[in-house]
């Protein structure tokens, strides 16, 4: 019975993301990020400036934590926090010139990662895990 669940879809495929984000976060050290600060600057990438708690609900984790996150990503120069326009007690957080630069570093170890972990995967197993993950953003 144990084994049957440990070889479940849903098992197999937690269990890979979480090896996948284990991964990452030891190759990410090299250049002093965690994965969670990691995540935000994607989503900054991704949408541009936002909210502090715009940002939160879009990395999926509570405003309190996300201002952890940025006060450490601002302590090394990746983000600038601004008052909004529209609301004068939230603040808009942004990349900076600093954090651009650090993507493509950043990029290359996630292919790194991805390669490793796909190595002996199929194209036609990796394109039903595209699929899934297209159908997930739909």
């Amino acid at each position: 019975m144990h084994q049957t669940l440990k070889q479940s879809f849903g098992f197999l495929i937690h269990d890979a993301a979480r090896l996948l984000a284990r991964r990452f976060e030891v190759q990410a050290r090299q250049q002093e990020l965690t994965l969670p600060q990691w995540r935000v600057i994607v989503q900054l990438l991704s949408a541009g400036g936002q909210s502090q708690r715009a940002l939160a609900k879009e990395v999926e984790t509570d405003p309190v934590t996300l201002g952890g996150l940025v006060e450490r990503l601002e302590s090394k120069g990746l983000v600038t926090r601004a008052p909004s326009p529209e609301d004068s007690r939230a603040k808009i957080v942004s990349l900076t010139p600093k954090a651009h630069a650090l993507i493509e570093e950043m990029r290359s170890i996630a292919n790194e990662v991805y390669a490793e972990a796909f190595e002996g995967v199929s194209d036609a197993g990796k394109d039903g895990l595209k699929f899934m993950g297209h159908r997930r953003d739909a």
